[in-house]
């Protein structure tokens, strides 16, 4: 068997509840404000609680000196918007993809929102230092936003990247993202959302029916009761899935499928009565899914893991976690392995070789 052999005709589990979020309606726009920024102010809200690495690499991406940014102060913006306002200094045209290529950094205030929808197309220049943070709402409805190079395995150097901070909250549905994030910390993985003590979210976070190819990381951390349902996680660069200090998140029915170079789903710290439900895992080396450090009563239920160049289902330092009803298959090491975990349970799984 090969991936292709096994993608090419599979069906994800239909999931209750699932639907793909219709388009807003046009009475929802409010007159959008724009005015330039610093792009530090954007860096020093997540430098507080995650620390300075990676910053200075942003700082050297782009024109030289250049600390100029986009704010979106209120409002829906949209690309259309985008088109109409900004220069081509700041907007270019691709002329092969018909893409629009933003070569800006572009923050979305706590009181705005960032819209894509059917047949949008945003490029984030990577040689002009070009990132979107989101404070406020990124609803990404049928669009896509990608970098204009690709990497071929993991890289130190800046690549555009999308970090939700704090008060913001994020809704993908049916979107694509490709080829984005740099470097090794989870609040430049590609597409992150983090919490921040000071700034609280007023809405939970929907990723459902969406492809993410060739990031480092989908990253979640501090962020409580996120769904991440339906998706499609292609040749991601680090770990596809990190669900950190986020409690009673929700992953089911996702499809995680390359030669990854570590576990596809990660569930750490804290990250208490998360389930994991329905995936499918295709190759990628070391555990499919790994639960660890304080994630106590995690459901890892009726996953499918196809040929990991590791285990299949591991719980290490954790409590009362369940791991039923999966079927591991041709695995190099174990099939299920709990370590150090009390009163966690395992039963009724399909192994084979």
């Amino acid at each position: 068997w090969t991936v292709p052999d096994l993608i090419e005709d599979i069906e994800l589990p239909e999931i209750e509840g699932l639907q793909s979020h219709p388009s807003p309606e046009v009475g929802e726009y409010r007159q959008v404000k724009l005015r330039w920024t610093d792009k530090r102010l954007a860096l020093a809200a997540r430098s507080q609680p995650y620390g300075t690495q990676d910053n200075r690499r942003i700082m050297q991406a782009g024109r030289p000196d250049d600390t100029e940014a986009l704010e979106v102060i209120e409002g829906v913006l949209t690309l259309s918007d985008l088109k109409r306002r900004l220069a081509a200094r700041h907007l270019g045209y691709d002329v092969e993809t018909g893409a629009d290529i933003l070569r800006v950094p572009l923050i979305v205030g706590k009181d705005a929102t960032l819209r894509l929808t059917t047949g949008d197309v945003l490029q984030l220049s990577r040689e002009d230092g070009a990132f979107v943070v989101n404070f406020g709402k990124l609803e990404i409805i049928s669009g896509e936003i990608v970098a204009t190079s690709r990497f071929e395995g993991e890289t130190r150097e800046f690549a555009p990247f999308i970090a939700t901070v704090g008060s913001g909250t994020v809704r993908l549905s049916d979107a694509t993202l490709r080829d984005l994030g740099f470097g090794f910390t989870a609040k430049y993985a590609g597409f992150s959302i983090l919490a921040h003590t000071t700034m609280q979210p007023g809405d939970r976070n929907f990723l459902d029916n969406s492809r993410f190819d060739g990031l480092v990381a989908v990253a979640l951390v501090g962020v409580k009761h996120a769904e991440v349902r339906g998706n499609r996680f292609f040749d991601m660069r680090r770990n596809p899935l990190l669900v950190s200090q986020s409690p009673n998140a929700v992953v089911e029915g996702n499809l995680f499928s390359g030669n990854t170079p570590t576990n596809a789903v990660r569930v750490a710290n804290g990250s208490s009565d998360t389930r994991l439900i329905r995936n499918i895992v295709l190759e990628g080396a070391r555990a499919g899914l790994l639960v660890s450090s304080g994630s106590d009563g995690v459901l890892v239920s009726g996953n499918l893991i196809w040929r990991r160049n590791g285990g299949g289902i591991k719980l290490h330092h954790v409590r009362c976690g369940r791991v039923q009803r999966n079927a591991i298959l041709d695995d190099k090491q174990k099939g299920v392995e709990i370590r150090t975990s009390p009163d966690s349970v395992s039963y009724t799984h399909l192994r084979a070789h």
